[in-house]
């Protein structure tokens, strides 16, 4: 009789139990990746007005324009205004010289020939790099922009826009303090500070999760040993 009445009884805790985690895990999963998905399109939405915002400059402008500082001076007033984020802007000709430069450092004349961005914007006509530091020593970014006139002359437009954009981003997802998130590029170097892991440039101490473009949820242990749901979206 002990066995008749616990045996049900036991398969109805194990079975209640296993539904338990299972909503559970839905209810903290589900917000994660609704999370994650809507900060991939903020960022995403961060890089593409400051990439059309510097098309626009090279489309509006002819290359005359953009070389007189005056001029290029006026433009970068109202694109930090309009836009915010940007450092300087420069203009580069077909060779890689700087031709006309306005920011906080004397670039002006400064040969970027043998520059892997440079070649890379001349072959796909656009590019925005990792984060670095170089020697303005806070984190940046470059965006730069090639274009070609009717006649065939071409020219890139370059301008350094700072992170503190990401990690406003980053805030404005609103984490608990046991949580934590950030920016990786494809080599899984921090692009933001981690609050667990790294500073900005370090390197991830876990593999990165398999290439996905939907926010995915993983559930991992992570280097210290903790068990962790790792919310993800390249």
């Amino acid at each position: 009789m002990i066995l008749v009445t616990l045996i049900p009884l036991l398969l109805m805790a194990f079975v209640n139990y296993h539904q338990y985690r299972t909503a559970l895990k839905d209810e903290i999963v589900n917000p994660l990746r609704i999370l994650v998905n809507k900060t991939k399109h903020s960022f995403e939405l961060f890089l593409t007005e400051r990439l059309s915002a510097v098309s626009f400059i090279a489309s509006a402008y002819s290359f005359d324009q953009l070389a007189d500082e005056n001029a290029l001076n006026r433009i970068f007033r109202v694109m930090r205004r309009e836009f915010g984020g940007f450092v300087d802007l420069g203009l580069i000709d077909s060779k890689g010289i700087q031709v006309s430069y306005v920011g906080p450092y004397d670039l002006k004349g400064k040969d970027y020939a043998e520059q892997g961005w440079f070649h890379e914007v001349q072959i796909r006509g656009s590019y925005i790099s990792d984060v670095f530091m170089g020697y303005r020593r806070f984190p940046h970014i470059v965006i730069a922009l090639q274009h070609r006139t009717e006649t065939g002359q071409t020219w890139i437009l370059r301008a350094t826009v700072d992170t503190e954009k990401f990690d406003q981003l980053i805030e404005s997802m609103g984490l608990d303090a046991e949580s934590d998130a950030f920016l990786l590029n494809r080599g899984g170097v921090f692009q933001t500070p981690s609050k667990f892991y790294g500073g900005v440039l370090e390197q991830f101490p876990l593999p990165l999760p398999p290439v996905s473009y939907e926010a995915n949820v993983l559930e991992l242990r992570d280097s210290t040993a903790q068990d962790i749901f790792l919310a993800y979206a390249y």
